[in-house]
């Protein structure tokens, strides 16, 4: 005969919790985003500095000045994500999932976005007239052994001085990952009220730092215990959209009318210029 547990009633939630995931795209807002976007390609035109010729004599034949044309070309890409719900998995949780499977949904679109928002910023750039010549980014701060320095992030930005880039009208971003936030912290001007207004030890968050705002990121690219960290202004890098995320909700008639929760994007991206990105590798041994 049973005892008296054989009784006892189960309870399970009607609801579905998201485990620990990025939520969304941390990197969208932080790049040049184009909406017009269609077809396999698309070029993107550009002119090099020039410079002007003196007069030196009356009636002096007019100089002709060729300027240096570039051309970004940008690959439109297709991301899927598709959940299917069989009736009888409905029956067996008591719940139909369908606001968690879409949040869900939305959530590895945004990672994808950031993971190609990255693998511009740092892969290969293709440039010319078919855009068939392979640029690579020209710029790495070395890890020297150590994480996230003071050292390292003003090298960046004097970089970006000496390499022409208007830095009273664009906007900075600084990408690191977790161990280099710790760095940050470790560093007197970030979290010392002396140096810095913000109530980083309050919050545990710091919003900027020598003109960069910083992101963190999981995202980033870790090989043999060095992160690749990423400065860059936010016109060097290039998000077309040709279609934003979309999703539906059908039955399949070929899967005895189960719940179908389908999603897609189209989208690509380029580094526009070698001179507004940096990669900063930073030691995490």
């Amino acid at each position: 005969m049973g005892s008296e547990a054989t009784l006892y009633a189960r309870q399970y939630q009607r609801t579905l919790s998201l485990l620990c995931q990025q939520k969304g795209s941390k990197l969208r807002n932080s790049v040049t985003i184009d909406t017009d976007f269609f077809g396999e390609y698309k070029f993107y035109n550009q002119i090099d500095a020039t410079a002007t010729v003196e007069k030196t004599s009356r009636h002096q034949t007019t100089p002709i000045i060729n300027p240096d044309l570039e051309r970004r070309r940008i690959s439109r890409r297709e991301f899927l994500h598709n959940f299917v719900l069989d009736e009888n998995d409905e029956l067996a949780m008591g719940f139909a999932p369908n606001g968690s499977y879409m949040i869900s949904a939305v959530n590895a679109h945004g990672r994808t976005m950031d993971d190609r928002i990255i693998e511009a910023a740092t892969g290969t750039a293709y440039t010319g007239v078919a855009g068939a010549t392979e640029t690579a980014l020209t710029t790495t701060i070395a890890n020297g052994g150590v994480g996230l320095t003071k050292s390292k992030v003003i090298e960046a930005r004097k970089t970006l001085m000496a390499n022409d880039v208007d830095l009273d009208n664009e906007e900075l971003y600084l990408v690191i990952g977790e161990e280099q936030w710790e760095d940050l912290f470790d560093l007197t001007e970030v979290v010392s009220a002396d140096y810095n207004t913000e109530k980083t030890l309050t919050t545990g968050v710091v919003g900027s730092w020598l003109g960069f705002k910083i992101i963190t990121s999981t995202r980033l690219a870790t090989a043999s215990s060095i992160r690749k960290c990423l400065c860059y202004a936010k016109s060097g890098i290039q998000l077309a959209i040709a279609k934003d995320f979309k999703a539906k909700v059908s039955e399949r008639d070929d899967l005895n009318y189960s719940t179908q929760f389908w999603s897609n994007m189209h989208i690509g991206s380029t580094r526009m210029d070698e001179k507004k990105v940096i990669a900063i590798d930073c030691s995490e041994a």
